[in-house]
Order: structure tokens, then sequence, then C-alpha cells
């Protein structure tokens, strides 16, 4: 669980945007954004992971694996019309 959490809040492409959201935020009040802005990917972190946790124990480890597979299958369709896409 721990590592799902670590993931959740180290996601690269909201870094970007929150810093770009975080120019249009009033001088005085970046604290208050800041302490929001974490107490809120705090809480999306741990309700994600303690809800994939749950699903797959819910699950079993055969449909668990199922879900994996068909998510591996995903990744590499998109990573090969990806990498056809540049190289075209």
């Amino acid at each position: 669980m721990r590592t799902g959490v670590l993931l959740s809040l180290a996601t690269p492409l909201a870094l970007p945007f929150w810093l770009g959201v975080s120019t249009q935020v009033p001088e005085g009040e970046s604290a208050v954004f800041v302490a929001g802005f974490l107490a809120g990917a705090l809480v999306y972190a741990l309700a994600w992971t303690g809800l994939s946790a749950t699903g797959g124990r819910l699950l079993g480890p055969r449909a668990l694996r199922a879900v994996n597979a068909v998510a591996a299958a995903g990744l590499a369709y998109f990573a090969v019309r990806l990498t056809l896409d540049l190289l075209v």
C-alpha cells in the first residue's frame, strides 16, 4: 500500500499542471494553497490505494491476473502505436 501512495503522489504529469495553477494564486495565499493541494493529493492517493487494495482482495488472484493482462495489452498497443507514429 505504501508503494501505491508514493506512486500516486509522485505522478509526473501533476507537477507541471499544479505549477501552472500556482502562478494564479494571489500573493499571501500560497501557504493555504499548498496545504490544500497536499491534503487533497494525500486523500486522493489514499483513496485510490485503498480502493485498489480492496478490489484486488475481492476479485481474487485469477481475476487480478486477467485485469493485469488487459492493462498490459493496452499499454503494449499504445507503445507500438506511439513508436510507429514517431517513426512515420
